[in-house]
């Protein structure tokens, strides 16, 4: 009868062993992939940083005109244009905005259009410095062509060339004649903030 009674309380203490229920993860080859992942991971890091990756945030006004004050010189210098005027179309046409884009699909700081960034060869209108060197390159073509005339030219930049020429004057259109009036204030106020740096 012993026996029996010690085999049957093996047995069951055995049968208990394997019933009871224990931990699953009891080394690191039988650890989830996200466990075998600490904070300082770089796999994990570049994963979180995906996950919660959120827009930039917008430098205030002040800071992103004089963060591209220094391409909008360059590039003006190389048109033979008054930094200021471009500094002031940029004001108007995307209030400094890098990532602007227009209902109308204008895009960048200058707001170059789809056919116009194909014209100028403008692969990349999101690009700051890109941007900026292909607008510049238009406003001086459009000055060029309306014999230096500002206000023509601003007119063609905003209403196109092409229906400035066929009219020979700014089109009676009141979102044209503001966008004329505004530039030209901007660009007399950056003339005064930047005069002696448009030197340098």
């Amino acid at each position: 009868m012993i026996p029996l009674l010690l085999l049957a309380t093996m047995l069951t203490g055995f049968l208990y062993y394997l019933w009871t229920p224990k931990p699953i993860y009891q080394s690191a080859s039988f650890l989830p992939y996200s466990k075998l992942l600490t904070p300082t991971s770089p796999l994990q890091t570049s994963t979180l940083a995906n996950q919660e990756k959120k827009p930039a945030k917008l430098l205030p006004l002040e800071q992103r005109q004089n963060q591209f004050w220094p391409m909008v010189r360059k590039a003006a210098r190389q048109h033979k244009l008054d930094p200021a005027l471009v500094m002031a179309v940029i004001q108007v046409e995307s209030c400094f905005r890098p990532n602007a884009i227009s209902p109308k699909g204008a895009m960048g700081l200058m707001q170059i259009t789809g056919p116009t960034a194909k014209h100028l060869g403008l692969s990349k209108p999101m690009d700051p410095k890109a941007n900026i060197k292909a607008g510049v390159r238009y406003l001086a073509e459009l000055k060029r062509r309306f014999k230096n005339n500002v206000v023509m030219t601003l007119a063609a930049y905003n209403a196109g060339p092409t229906k400035v020429r066929s009219q020979g004057k700014v089109p009676d259109h009141r979102e044209t004649r503001q966008y004329i009036t505004r530039v030209l204030g901007k660009m007399n106020e950056f003339r005064t903030r930047f005069q002696g740096l448009a030197k340098n």
